[in-house]
């Protein structure tokens, strides 16, 4: 994987700010993947905002998971989708 992640890190400690991250399981090994934060576009709608974990890093393309660089990817549905 990239260091993209911790120079970003580095880049935004001086601003007291830092990259969410998550953990997902490949096999027997963790990765570490960063969350897209994302919000509601209707405060009293119903359900959470979803979560969005990239496979590639968002900053350089590189794979996540270079040992498993296949994107796992749920199809989001038409009104699911706002640009």
């Amino acid at each position: 994987m990239c260091d993209c992640l911790s120079k970003a890190n580095d880049e935004l400690r001086s601003r007291n700010t830092r990259l969410s991250f998550g953990f997902s399981r490949s096999g027997n090994r963790l990765i570490t993947r960063p969350i897209i934060a994302t919000e509601k576009i209707n405060p009293r709608g119903k359900g959470k905002p979803a979560t969005v974990v990239p496979s590639y890093c968002p900053f350089c393309g590189a794979p996540v998971d270079p040992e498993n660089p296949e994107v796992q990817t749920i199809p989001l549905t038409e009104e699911a989708t706002h640009v």
